[in-house]
Formats: C-alpha cells, structure tokens, sequence
C-alpha cells in the first residue's frame, strides 16, 4: 500500500538507473572500439617500422657481400703463403728493380699477428698497386722493427 507519488517516484528513479546504465553501456562500447582503432593503428606502424628496418638491413647485407667479393677478388695483394708461384723478381721486391727502387716506391706498415706462430706480418703498399704480406724477421731471437 504504497502512494501513487510514492510509487511514481520509484519508477522514476527506477527509470533514471536505467538511463544511467545504458549511458554506461554505450560509454563502454564507445571506449572498446577507440581502443580497437588504437591497437590497429599501433600494429599497422609497428608491421611498417619493421619492414623498412628489414628492407634497410637487407640492403646493407648486399653491400657488405659486394664489398667482400669485391675484396676477395684483389689479386694484387701477395701473401706470404703464396710465393712459391711467383717468380723470385716478383717475390722479392714486386717488379722493382733494386732494393732501393722497392724502398723508394713501397711503404711497410705493421699488419696482423699470425695464429700459428704468433709473429707479426709486413704489409707493404707499393706505387705499381702491388701490395706484399710477409712474415717480419727475426733479428737476433727478437723481432726486427720496421
């Protein structure tokens, strides 16, 4: 035995809830499907930034292989392995007459250290695009300078 007052006010109240609830609701909604597009978008960039970090490193491979074939095919340079093929002009002073000539025309640097024995190796880089590796001799047990 309620008034109708009473009774329309409940209802009313009931009513406004509900509003509220589906406010609520859509609110909801609305807010899943911005963060659906969100997400869409964040992978899209992230799928496009990977392929053109891939497509760039892809690139650099072709150049650093180029420039190893490119390396390998510089037969100018001779090693201290292969003397034996050359003749003893070539072995020695690369195609220079006299020492002094070889010395005028080719600079020695310090290349590597073997494995094997664990010496150091000359490099000389000559004016005629030779280039020479040979083991560094020993002067007395100890290794000579350059």
């Amino acid at each position: 035995a309620q008034s109708p007052e009473l009774q329309d006010a409940i209802e009313e109240i009931l009513d406004q809830d509900a509003i509220r609830e589906r406010e609520l609701k859509n609110q909801e909604l609305f807010q899943q499907s911005q963060d659906v597009q969100l997400n869409n978008y964040a992978l899209h960039s992230l799928e496009v930034w990977l392929m053109v970090v891939g497509f760039c490193a892809f690139i650099a491979l072709g150049f650093v292989l180029a420039s190893a074939m490119y390396e390998s095919m510089d037969s100018r340079t001779i090693s201290f392995d292969n003397f034996r093929d050359l003749s003893p002009e070539d072995q020695d002073l690369l195609g220079y007459g006299t020492w002094g000539e070889f010395t005028e025309n080719c600079c020695c640097m310090e290349g590597r250290r073997t494995t094997e024995t664990n010496s150091k190796i000359e490099f000389w880089k000559c004016g005629n695009d030779f280039n020479k590796e040979r083991l560094r001799e020993k002067n007395q047990g100890e290794e000579s300078g350059l």
